[in-house]
């Protein structure tokens, strides 16, 4: 510790938590938040003023690309400035994290699922950022954590793109060259199916072992990922479901416009392919499900087009008696309607409420994209339709707008009755006094 700093601007800083290639990661105390922080803090800038200036720019970049992103799966960037020539990024502190690097090789893979669930997580925070402006340009293991919570986390946007923005343009081949798209390689401009490309590439690492790609010089790496079209994953791993297969592809093509347009719609895809990991699937036909799901109370207002569309893009399931449909303190986004049978709501382990057929629940983490307060377990055999956020946004703008009519109906419905509740209880006190 003793070339670091004891403290950048109003940040203490305790101990170096990590090395790279722009400085160090120093753990830090934020005395007026009393919060523990990351600071991110850059090696000298070097005596060529040229150099010094594009140094400095390139480091800053990443607070400028990432500082208004506000996504569950994105590490925060909180603050940045500079102490007495010594520049410096404020990050949340991600405590007992780990990154993906383990998981790329042989001895260390995951399952199918949890591969799927990762990736669709990191699609969703990129897709955040897309919809900023933002495209990443370095997406890889080493730059995706997983907590000690088992929630997703992508950060390192110091070489980010912001789209609109001529003071983050960085000119040059840059990224690490294994997840390079073929525009990368050619070094021309880049949108958002550059990052769909390059987090297709983590995706086949982490259901093969092996890059898509491998290569002894740079130059022969840069030709295959220009011209060869990588092995199919379930060559490699034939346990894999075929759909996995045709999302890799689509993912890894080499024009951008045959890849899909954006981050949402992979993670609309890989949602799906989850779901089905875990699923049994009901035995209803489309139209079955469609009437089925026209006589819920959740879909009055929808049109016979718009409840198709919610078929295609929603999860059926079948849960036991005892099953745990959502779990307390999890993160995730989606929304579950109860098609037949009930379940309970459970605070703690305690059950404090009974929900029945038609009655939507898990819409308050889907919106508000929080842990969830309460768990949700089935009482007998119940049917429900599970919906993800990535799955509602690649809907019509029209359906979109009958999900947002239904969530206010639904919430206006729960505040009427909590207020009716409540109203009985102050009766029935003043009465006994």
């Amino acid at each position: 510790m003793n070339d670091i700093p004891r403290k950048l601007g109003k940040y203490e800083v305790e101990d170096v938590i990590g090395r790279g290639s722009m400085g160090i990661v120093l753990r830090g105390l934020d005395p007026f938040a009393d919060r523990r922080v990351a600071i991110k803090l850059c090696r000298p800038f070097g005596p060529d003023r040229r150099e010094a200036r594009r140094a400095r720019k390139l480091f800053f970049n990443e607070a400028h690309a990432a500082g208004g992103l506000d996504h569950p799966n994105i590490v925060r960037v909180l603050d940045a400035g500079e102490d007495e020539g010594r520049a410096y990024i404020v990050m949340e502190l991600i405590a007992e994290a780990t990154t993906l690097e383990p998981h790329v090789r042989a001895e260390g893979l995951l399952t199918p699922a949890r591969a799927v669930e990762i990736v669709y997580h990191v699609a969703r925070a990129l897709d955040h950022a897309h919809r900023h402006g933002v495209v990443h340009r370095d997406v890889k293991p080493s730059n995706i954590l997983v907590t000690s919570t088992g929630d997703t986390k992508i950060g390192d946007f110091g070489i980010a793109h912001h789209v609109g923005s001529d003071t983050t343009q960085v000119m040059g081949l840059m990224g690490s060259p294994r997840y390079m798209s073929p525009e990368q390689v050619d070094d021309v401009r880049v949108d958002q199916r550059t990052d769909v490309y390059s987090l297709g590439v983590v995706l086949y690492e982490l259901l093969t072992g092996s890059p898509p790609f491998a290569a002894r010089s740079f130059s022969a790496l840069m030709r295959k990922i220009l011209t060869e079209t990588p092995r199919p994953p379930r060559e490699l791993r034939p346990e894999l479901p075929p759909a996995l297969d045709a999302v890799v592809g689509r993912a890894l093509a080499k024009s951008p416009d045959d890849r899909y347009p954006s981050a949402g719609a992979m993670a609309a895809e890989l949602a799906l392919v989850y779901r089905n990991l875990h699923a049994t699937r009901p035995s209803q036909s489309v139209e079955e499900r469609t009437e089925l799901m026209g006589r819920l109370a959740f879909f009055a207002e929808f049109d016979a087009a718009e409840l198709r569309e919610v078929v295609g893009a929603s999860t059926w399931r079948q849960c036991e008696a005892g099953e745990r449909i959502i779990a307390e303190g999890a993160l995730e986004d989606s929304f579950y309607i109860l098609v037949s049978g009930e379940v309970a709501v459970l605070k703690d382990g305690v059950a404090i409420a009974h929900l029945a057929r038609g009655d939507c629940f898990g819409e308050m983490g889907y919106l508000s994209r929080t842990r969830r307060s309460a768990s949700i377990e089935a009482l007998d055999r119940v049917q429900v339709l599970q919906i993800d956020a990535a799955q509602v946004a690649v809907t019509s703008l029209r359906c979109q707008l009958r999900f947002n009519q239904a969530f206010i109906r639904t919430l206006v419905d729960r505040l009427s009755r909590t207020s009716e509740a409540l109203a009985r209880q102050g009766g029935e006190a003043a009465r006994r006094a």
